[in-house]
């Protein structure tokens, strides 16, 4: 046996990895998603203390979403500059 066929990997399809870009995580996650948020739970009614409670909830969980979003587009720069 020779030891260049042993080195050699044997050939077959590449797999490639989809890939998410930082700058579409931080724009979704920052803009549509409360975005969203804020019209999906919106009254269009007259205000209630039911319709306020769900619209504060709904401002929450976006500015919680658009936090988290930064924090992880900051883990994926840090990371990618890391590994080059």
């Amino acid at each position: 046996m020779d030891a260049e066929t042993v080195a050699t990997p044997p050939a077959g399809p590449q797999v490639s990895r989809a890939r998410v870009s930082r700058g579409l995580v931080l724009i979704v996650g920052v803009i549509f998603i409360p975005m969203a948020l804020n019209l999906i739970f919106n009254s269009w009614g007259p205000l209630t203390r039911e319709t306020a409670m769900r619209m504060a909830f709904a401002t929450v969980a976006g500015q919680t979403i658009a936090i988290l979003s930064v924090i992880v587009t900051l883990a994926m720069t840090a990371l990618t500059r890391c590994w080059r």
